[in-house]
């Protein structure tokens, strides 16, 4: 089972973006990562973003033209994968579903800080 059908488009490109990034170490043109992506540059730009300000163990950065993962070569793929996982709502829903014990979905999404609406 493919568990990155669980995720939403937003995570699914995101995670793919650090993959792809991760990947090809020599860098990433915009070009490249926008029709890998499928994506308009100010998504990019905002998912670069919005990674870059959720950890401080890898960084995306852009020079000389190119997109790098700095720090990329200091972290794995599994541990690329684990900080996308703990920031994913759908995994954090999956993980108390497994090791917890609900009532009903209020009390799942009053233990993880949610909205009854996202569960």
């Amino acid at each position: 089972m493919d568990f990155r059908n669980l995720l939403s488009g937003i995570d699914r490109r995101r995670l793919r973006l650090l993959e792809l990034l991760y990947e090809q170490r020599t860098g990433c043109s915009t070009e490249y990562l926008l029709a890998s992506l499928d994506c308009s540059l100010p998504v990019l730009l905002k998912d670069q973003k919005n990674l870059n300000e959720a950890q401080s163990d890898f960084h995306i950065e852009k020079r000389q033209g190119l997109y790098y993962l700095r720090n990329g070569d200091r972290v794995s793929l599994s541990e690329l994968y684990s900080f996308f996982l703990k920031q994913s709502t759908e995994f954090c829903i999956l993980e108390e579903l497994l090791y917890e014990r609900y009532e009903n979905i209020s009390q799942l999404a009053q233990a993880l800080f949610i909205s009854p609406s996202h569960t």
